[in-house]
């Protein structure tokens, strides 16, 4: 995965692309992208069986509070934090809040995710 989106992205920095660069760096092995697991969760999302009829995304506030390195699984847990009304009374705004775990347990990312829902 890290390959493909370092070749969709063009984000080649050499922490993602090779062990060697990653421990030259401090890391232990290649590093993820932080917006490759980001794009991981949110597809993770869109995978469970409590779907949301979702209109759109409007923001994401994240962190990346410690790398996801190659070999890693991650696990995600979110939850609908707050319900807000939209423009259109047939919509609604959800703020959805994200931890993202390691195998080990470790929080690797966090964050919150603004999403326009038809009701």
């Amino acid at each position: 995965m890290i390959d493909h989106f370092a070749a969709l992205t063009g984000d080649r920095f050499e922490i993602h692309m090779s062990d060697e660069a990653a421990l030259l760096h401090g890391f232990k092995a290649r590093v993820a992208h932080g917006l490759l697991v980001l794009s991981l969760i949110d597809g993770l999302k869109n995978q469970t069986g409590a779907q949301m009829k979702a209109r759109a995304s409007m923001g994401w506030t994240w962190t990346f509070r410690a790398p996801v390195l190659a070999g890693d699984t991650i696990d995600v847990t979110y939850e609908i934090a707050d319900i807000s009304p939209a423009r259109d009374p047939n919509e609604a705004i959800l703020s959805l809040e994200f931890e993202v775990t390691n195998q080990n347990g470790v929080i690797v990312q966090r964050g919150t995710n603004r999403l326009l829902a038809y009701r």
